[in-house]
């Protein structure tokens, strides 16, 4: 099973990629462009769920960096009371990065 160590190292090279899309119809073009945060990942695994851990609750962008660097384990993350409503996202999200 993934866990969320295996979530951001899949999502760090999302961080520095951008999509542009151009779209029209008779005439007209919109452009929308696509970027990615550190702060996505946070909510594609579901952190937000974990109401019981309070190191969770803070700036998303530095949550994800210190389950990088290890400040935050997966095992603390993990022991949650509510990670069985997220185990599935984040054994997932890593296929899709």
């Amino acid at each position: 099973m993934r866990n969320v160590l295996d979530c951001i190292n899949a999502f760090i090279p999302l961080l520095s990629t951008e999509y542009e899309l151009v779209l029209g119809r008779k005439g007209v073009a919109v452009t929308l462009r696509i970027s990615f945060d550190k702060k996505d990942c946070f909510h594609l695994m579901g952190l937000q769920y974990l109401v019981d851990r309070p190191e969770l609750s803070r700036d998303r962008g530095r949550v994800f960096d210190e389950i990088a660097d290890g400040t935050i384990t997966i095992e603390k993350i993990e022991s949650s009371d509510f990670y069985n409503k997220i185990e599935q996202r984040v054994h997932f999200l890593p296929i899709f990065g």
